[in-house]
This record gives C-alpha cells, structure tokens and sequence, in this order.
C-alpha cells in the first residue's frame, strides 16, 4: 500500500484517523493496539508472510533487550555484551540471506541462487532494531511495554521507507498517544501530506516514465550522449523529488496522529561541499551510520589516516545498505572517495589559505561567488555519481559515463535522432527538469513554506474562524479535502517509491 494509492488515501487513512478519535480516552492498551494493527495491516497489504518475518524479528528483539537491561543493570557486563553481539549479528544475518545472500553466491561464481523475495522495509527496520539494541545497552533507553515497542517498529509512516527513528526520538510522543494526550497538530499534517503529494506525483513520477523508456534502450546495450546527460539530470531530480515527496508524507502522517518523526531531507542540494550533502540527505541514516558505525570505528579522534580510513569504510557499507549490486558499492567508494578529498582540502590547503591570506571584512560578493562555485562542483559531482546507483551495475554505468564525454553535434540534431531511433521525445522532459531545478533551488522548502503556514494560522489565533477550524469535527472537512486533493493528482499508474526497492 503506497501513500498515494486511493486505497490508502481514501480507505485506510480515513478509518486509522477515524479510530484514533474514537479510541481517545479508552485505555493504553487500546491506543497502543490501534497503532500495532494499523501497522500491521499497512504491511500485510504487501505480504502476510513476510509480516510474520516482521512480527518475529519485532519479538526476538524485544525478548534479547529487556534481558541485556537486566544484566546491564545487574552489572553483568560481559553476558549483556554477549547478548548484544548474539542480537547484532541476528539481525544482521536476516537482513544478509535475503538481501545478499544470493548477491555473493553470483559474484563468487556459484551458477545457483535461492531467488529469495526482499521482505519490504526490511533494511529499515533492521537499523532501527540494532539502534535500539545498542541504546539499550548503552543504557541511554529502557526497553517500554511490549505493546509500545510494537508501536514504535509498526508505525506505519515511517515503517517501510523511514525515517530510521530512534526510540527515544518518539517516545514521548507514543506515551502521549497511549494516554490520548497527543497533540494533533492538522495545521501541519495537511500541508506536509500536500506538497509530498505534489511533489511525487506531479514532478517525480513524470520523470520516471523517461526514465523506464531509457532502460529499456540501455538494456540493448545502447545509448546516446544526448540520452546520457538528460538520464543523469532527470534520475538525479526523480530521486530527489521521490525521496522528499516520502519524507514530507511520512512527516504529515505523523503530525495527524500527534506523533513528531525527525527530519529526512533538508534541500541537499544546496550543499557546497559533499560533507554539508551527507548532513541534508537521508539525515536518519547519516545518523545511524555516524553513531553506530563511523564513532565506534574510532570516528575522527585518531590520525587523519584512520579518520579517512573510517570514512572510506562507513560510506562502502553505506552504498551496500541499499542494494546488492556492485553499482552501490561504487557509488559509495565515490563518495567515501570525495570525502576524504574534503577532508583533505579542509586539513590542508584551507588551513594554509586561512593562515596566508586574511580579509577583514571579506567582500558579500567574493563569498556569495566561493559558495556558488562550491555549490556547482558539489551538485555536479552528486549527480555523476548517482549514474552507478541508478544503474545498478559497474559496466551499465561506465556506457553512460563515456558516452556523455563523447557528445557533438546539437541539441536538435542530437534530439531528432533520440525520436527516430527510440521514438522518445524529450520536450515534455526538459520542462520537468527546468521546472526540477528551479523549484530545487529558487524556492522555498517545504519546511519552510509549512513553517509559513502555520505562521499564518496562528495569526488568526483567537478569532472565532480560527476556533472552528480547529474544531475535532472538522475532520470530517479536512480529510475529503486531502482526498480530493490526491484524487486530481494521481492521473495515471502510482508508481513505488524509489527507496522501497532498499
């Protein structure tokens, strides 16, 4: 079930909205069952087997965490460290047989393969459930009631797709919701589902229609530089647009239940250097990797040889988080690679340009022209290296590479010849990419514009307009009109989110 099909727009979101007002004030175990079921069934609409998986892994973890709390506490620190390897490597090792698994057994030459389905979200619940594991041992968190644990894994806007939350970034807000005293904040749930709708089906599924006839050209082992550049332009705004869109309906969702998730996607693309990017993009799992991974590796207390060495490492495990192709490896040795250069950059030549050359009132056009420059080279960079992420493979993405530095000719000769030999036109497709880059970076993002909104609300604070639409009846108002809205968008097929397939 996707956030955009009519089946959840105007089916399962009205009757979750409709139990959460109805189960106000009924007891914990009854709230705290309505956000487990709601979850559950927002997974079972995908696969009943693999919710089972889910319901396992969601048990198993459960069980290990309370007894590492009780040795923690206890003092026995070498069996709670037994059992946090015995939990880690567990949940690494599910997630290793059914995403990669049959990835190592092709690339170490075995001609057969168990052909085994990826169970939905399961790269992202397994970082939440290590993440989890690994506070309660380090005893920043207690492990909750049963019930409020499975809420917190089975909470439906950020289960299959993320964010990668934290319990402790939610746990105040599911006891507010077991004792019905969340904060249901519509003045920021509706326009956050609003834009993520907008920007989904209006500029990244459109994208994509280009895109699925261009693997069906690359797939005969064919391309063109003019294809090239425009499948590097449109793949790096789909994924951007997919990606956000989700972000933006994941964080409505929650503010419709009361419920606050962290911030995804904060305008990456703005970035002027790749460490500011990797700060703005996927910012959960930044994160994640950050905590659990980079700062235990020893992060950047040791020699700048370790330092970069840890980053190299980090970012090739993090590209193999999102898939079991060669072509995310290299997309994270790319920018394990740029990061180290950055690093680098920062330890030396910066240091030594600071120490030569002072300004004392450094000139506002020779830094809106430094970060301009920056800014170009980052996002340049970000998009070549989304080639071998789009593609999957190291071979499929050294064709466009090569063919993007081989273009002559013009625009029009280049686009006539697309048209005859593909039979793609490719007018419609710059005007979503120009409208892409402009909206990416001459307009306001969408925490921004919502931040704008609810200024505006709270300006009519007070006044008898403000008490009625505010009222808890209106929801019989607002959720038709979230209806209707997503309604007129969805024209055609809904097509998946992009981070789903990881």
């Amino acid at each position: 079930m996707l956030f955009v099909e009519p089946v959840f727009l105007f089916v399962f979101l009205p009757l979750v909205m409709l139990a959460e007002r109805i189960s106000r004030n009924t007891g914990v175990t009854t709230r705290s069952t309505l956000l487990v079921t709601s979850g559950i069934l927002f997974y079972a609409a995908w696969s009943w087997k693999y919710l089972c998986l889910l319901l396992i892994a969601i048990v198993c973890n459960f069980g290990i965490s309370k007894l590492i709390h009780h040795d923690v506490v206890k003092g026995n620190v070498n069996q709670a460290k037994l059992l946090l390897c015995v939990a880690v490597v567990g949940n690494l090792s599910l997630l290793a047989i059914f995403k990669y698994l049959d990835f190592f057994l092709i690339s170490f030459g075995f001609n057969s393969t168990l052909n085994l389905i990826l169970p939905l979200a399961i790269s992202f619940y397994t970082f939440q459930q290590v993440a989890y594991i690994v506070d309660v041992y380090r005893q920043e968190i207690k492990p909750p009631a049963l019930m409020k644990y499975c809420s917190f894994i089975l909470f439906f806007p950020q289960l299959v797709a993320g964010p990668i939350v934290n319990f402790k970034d939610v746990s105040r807000d599911l006891s507010q919701f077991e004792k019905s005293r969340n904060l249901v904040r519509y003045d920021l749930a509706i326009p956050y589902i609003l834009i993520g709708l907008g920007k989904k089906l209006l500029i990244a599924d459109p994208l994509g229609v280009f895109l699925a006839q261009q693997q069906l050209v690359m797939s005969i082992g064919e391309t063109t530089p003019l294809l090239s550049i425009l499948t590097i332009l449109a793949y790096g705004l789909q994924l951007y647009f997919d990606f956000s869109a989700y972000g933006d309906l994941a964080l409505g969702l929650g503010f419709a239940l009361g419920i606050r998730l962290p911030i995804n996607f904060d305008s990456p693309y703005k970035s002027v250097n790749i460490a500011e990017f990797w700060r703005k993009w996927h910012i959960t799992l930044g994160r994640f990797l950050r905590d659990y991974l980079y700062i235990p590796l020893g992060g950047s207390r040791g020699s700048l040889k370790r330092t970069l060495l840890n980053l190299i490492t980090v970012m090739l495990l993090g590209g193999l988080w999102h898939g079991a192709a060669w072509g995310y490896v290299l997309w994270g040795a790319l920018h394990g690679f740029a990061l180290t250069l950055y690093q680098l950059y920062k330890h030396f030549i910066r240091n030594l340009i600071h120490k030569h050359i002072k300004f004392t009132n450094k000139p506002l056009w020779l830094t809106q022209t430094s970060n301009g420059l920056s800014n170009v080279l980052t996002v340049s960079f970000v998009f070549l290296a989304w080639v071998p992420f789009y593609t999957e493979g190291v071979s499929d993405a050294l064709m466009i590479w090569s063919s993007i530095f081989s273009y002559d000719g013009n625009v029009i000769v280049n686009a006539n010849a697309l048209y005859e030999l593909y039979g793609i036109e490719i007018g419609e497709l710059l005007l979503n990419i120009t409208l892409g880059f402009t909206l990416v970076f001459f307009t306001p993002t969408s925490h921004e514009l919502v931040s704008y909104s609810v200024r505006q609300w709270k300006s009519m604070e007070g006044s008898f307009f403000y008490s009625v639409l505010r009222h808890p009846l209106m929801l019989a108002i607002y959720t038709p009109i979230v209806m209707i809205a997503g309604k007129s968008l969805i024209v055609g097929p809904v097509a998946a989110f992009l981070y789903f397939q990881f």
